[in-house]
């Protein structure tokens, strides 16, 4: 079985790589080298959003409380991308691949305040930003992806538009993944490739690679 095939067709557990930056408390607690790769502040169009535990169990409530929230810090013309996931043990979440209308310069202390969606003060919001290494097209088509194979076909908001090219080429990018011979050149490969991929998925990656190589240490 191709290591592509199983990592794409399996779903990802939530988890909070480097590229996230925590805002309030987590249930999700980071790595201990994730503080040193914080940024100090959020410059970017593109964010991904991860609420957890969230008190409004109907998606409904969480969109229109969202849009709510855009139209309150003057981000109306914002759009945005997501799903609702059920845990047993941590409740409801929903993920947001977020598009501001303008680009923001927020303090990491300030962002929790700005994406308030409930009225819950203690509302739990994870921030994921692209990694210098990642292009813009590959964080938007990473996203959409992931919420995707949590909701099939049963995301809220506008789908962003994602070109035929840019899906074969991001294919192509696991293809070459399969193609190394070992466990070793198998990771190096996404490394290298798929930085963001890595980062975000590393708990289910690497049981996928000794998977696919389970006789090499």
């Amino acid at each position: 079985m191709a290591f592509g095939c199983y990592r794409l067709n399996s779903t990802p557990k939530l988890s909070q790589p480097p590229t996230v930056v925590p805002v309030g408390s987590s249930s999700h607690p980071s790595g201990p080298s994730d503080k040193k790769k914080h940024p100090q502040k959020i410059h970017c169009r593109w964010i991904f959003l991860t609420y957890t535990d969230s008190s409004l169990e109907q998606e409904d409530d969480f969109v229109n409380g969202f849009r709510a929230m855009l139209k309150r810090e003057s981000l109306a013309s914002s759009t945005f991308y997501g799903c609702r996931e059920e845990h047993a043990e941590s409740g409801v979440l929903y993920h947001v691949l977020l598009h501001l209308e303008k680009q923001v310069n927020w303090k990491v202390s300030s962002a929790h305040r700005y994406l308030l969606v409930s009225n819950n003060p203690h509302e739990s919001i994870n921030i994921v930003t692209r990694h210098p290494r990642v292009i813009y097209q590959d964080f938007i088509y990473s996203h959409v992806e992931y919420c995707e194979q949590i909701a099939l076909d049963d995301c809220f908001g506008i789908r962003p538009s994602i070109s035929a090219a840019q899906d074969a080429r991001y294919k192509r990018k696991w293809v070459e993944v399969d193609q190394q011979p070992t466990k070793t050149a198998k990771r190096a490969k996404i490394i290298e490739r798929l930085p963001h991929e890595y980062d975000r998925h590393f708990d289910s990656i690497n049981p996928a690679l000794d998977y696919v190589h389970p006789k090499e240490d």
